[in-house]
C-alpha cells in the first residue's frame, strides 16, 4: 500500500522525505508535466537531494511509482489538514449544484488515504454508469461490411469486382445495424477497465469489475483512441446527450491513466488529477447565487455578453464574474476572487471600470453605486470596505467561510443558506 503525503495548496517547498534516486523516469516526467502546467513546482534539497514540493492554487492527487508514494494537495479553506469529506462535498456541489452524487457514492469513501481525488473520479464513473444502466444503454447505428450470399444495404462495387465468378455469387455489402456495441459504450467499458486495474480502493475495483463484466456482454473490448473520443465528444445530439457527463469523466480517467490500450496489457501508471481552485470557487459561488438569490436575475461570466469599454488604459473587454439584474437594469456587479490576501489596486480599478461602463449602458444611464468581491475567509485577510480607483465608488469585500457553507449544504438548511447568500450583497454596516 502506498505511503501518503498530504499538502495544502499554496505551500512552499515542503519536504517529502523522497530522495531524487527514488524517482523513476516516469515519475520525473510526471513532475515535469505538472510543473509545466503550473500545478506544482519541485526541486531537491541540498546534499540530501530530498524532493521538495511547492503548490499553488491547484488541488489534486498524483502517485509516484518509484517510492510508492501518493502526493495529495487539498484545499486551504478547510482547517483540518486532511478533510476528504468536505473536499468531496465541495467538488460534488461545484460540479452539479447538489449532493446527489455524494449521497450515492459516500459508501465508497473510507476516511483513509484511499479517498484521493483520483478515487473520487473513479467513484464518479461508477455512480454515473449505474444511473445510465438504470435508464438503459443507448443503441447506435454501427457500420458493417460483409461478403454475403444475400444483398443487404449498399453494394460496394470496388470490392464486388474481386469476387470469384466461378463460385456461388456473393454480395460485398455495407450496411448499418442498430446495436449496443458503439463508440459511446466502448468508451465507458474502456474507462471501467482502467479503474478496475488501477484503483487503490478494493471496493471501487470490484464494483468497476462487475459493471465492466455486464457491459462486455454487449460491447467489444476495444480501446477508443483520443482523436475518436474527441470527435465523439464534439458531436452530441438529442439521442446521446445524456452520455455527455459520463463521457467527460471517462475521458479524464483514460487520459490521466497514462495507458494507451488497456486491453493489450500495457504497463500502467497513474498520472495526476488536478483542479484549479480559482475556477472551482468561482463556480461554487455562482451556483449558490443562482439557487438562493431569487430576487434578481443572476448572470454569470459565461452567460453575459462581453462588450468593449474605454478606460484609462485603452479599450478593455468587460465580462464580470456575476452581474445581478432587475427589469433589464444591471444593479450590482460581483467579482469572485480566490485570494488569501487583501485585494489589490488593480482589482479595485477593474471593479470601478465595470461599474462605470455597465452604468452607462443601463437604461437612462442608471448608476451602479457599489460592487462586491466574494472571496474565501482566511485568517490573514478580513472583510472590509474599499474605494474603487478613479470612480470613487464603494467596493465591499465579503469573505465567506466555505467550511460552514458546506455544512449547511450537507444538512440541507436551505433557509439559512438563502439568508447568508443575501448578506453577501449587503453593504457592510459599521
Amino acid at each position: 500500500m502506498s505511503r501518503n503525503i498530504v499538502l495544502k495548496e499554496h505551500t512552499k517547498k515542503q519536504s517529502t522525505e523522497i530522495k531524487e534516486d527514488d524517482l523513476s523516469s516516469s515519475d520525473i516526467e510526471i513532475l515535469k508535466k505538472l510543473e509545466k502546467e503550473n500545478k506544482i513546482d519541485y526541486s531537491y534539497q541540498g546534499k540530501t537531494h530530498q524532493l521538495l514540493i511547492s503548490t499553488n492554487s491547484h488541488i489534486g492527487s498524483v502517485k509516484l511509482e518509484g517510492p510508492d508514494v501518493r502526493i495529495n494537495v487539498l484545499p486551504k479553506v478547510f482547517e483540518d489538514d486532511v478533510n476528504w469529506e468536505d473536499t468531496n462535498i465541495f467538488l460534488d456541489y461545484t460540479s452539479s449544484g447538489n449532493l446527489d452524487y455524494y449521497e450515492n457514492a459516500k459508501n465508497f469513501y473510507t476516511g483513509t488515504h484511499e479517498d484521493t481525488l483520483l478515487n473520487r473520479l473513479h467513484v464518479d464513473l461508477i455512480s454515473k454508469c449505474e444511473e445510465l444502466m438504470k435508464q438503459g444503454l443507448l443503441k447506435s447505428y454501427v457500420v458493417h461490411t460483409e461478403n454475403s450470399s444475400s444483398m443487404r444495404g449498399k453494394l460496394l462495387m470496388q470490392y464486388q469486382m474481386l469476387n470469384d465468378a466461378s463460385k456461388k455469387p456473393k454480395f460485398f455489402c455495407e450496411f448499418d445495424e442498430l446495436e449496443y456495441d458503439s463508440v459511446e459504450n466502448r468508451v465507458i467499458l474502456q474507462a471501467l477497465t482502467v479503474v478496475e486495474r488501477t484503483s487503490d480502493n478494493q471496493d471501487v475495483r470490484l464494483k468497476a469489475m462487475d459493471l465492466a463484466q455486464k457491459l462486455s456482454g454487449v460491447v467489444q473490448k476495444t480501446s477508443v483512441p483520443y482523436p475518436e473520443r474527441k470527435k465523439m465528444m464534439q458531436s452530441y445530439n438529442r439521442q446521446n446527450l445524456r452520455y455527455k457527463g459520463i463521457h467527460y469523466t471517462c475521458h479524464q480517467i483514460i487520459e490521466e491513466s497514462g495507458i494507451g490500450d488497456i486491453y493489450k496489457g500495457e504497463e500502467s501508471h497513474v498520472v495526476p488529477v488536478f483542479y484549479d481552485m480559482n475556477e472551482l470557487f468561482e463556480t461554487f459561488v455562482q451556483k449558490l447565487f443562482k439557487k438562493y438569490l431569487k430576487s434578481f436575475e443572476v448572470r454569470t461570466q459565461r452567460s453575459e455578453k462581453a462588450w468593449i469599454g474605454k478606460g484609462d488604459l485603452g479599450p478593455r473587454s468587460m465580462r464580470p464574474d456575476i452581474t445581478l439584474w432587475e427589469r433589464g437594469i444591471c444593479k450590482e456587479i460581483i467579482d469572485v476572487k480566490y485570494k488569501t490576501k487583501d485585494i489589490s489596486a488593480g482589482d479595485l480599478y477593474q471593479l470601478g471600470f465595470y461599474m462605470h461602463e455597465f452604468g452607462k449602458n443601463n437604461p437612462h444611464e442608471e448608476e451602479i453605486d457599489f460592487s462586491f468581491v466574494i472571496t474565501p475567509e482566511f485568517k490573514k485577510a478580513a472583510s472590509g470596505e474599499y474605494v474603487a480607483v478613479k470612480t470613487e465608488k464603494k467596493v465591499y469585500v465579503k469573505r465567506i467561510n466555505v467550511e460552514a457553507i458546506l455544512k449547511l449544504i450537507k444538512n440541507k438548511e436551505d433557509e439559512e443558506l438563502e439568508r447568508q447568500v443575501k448578506t453577501w450583497i449587503e453593504p457592510i454596516v459599521e
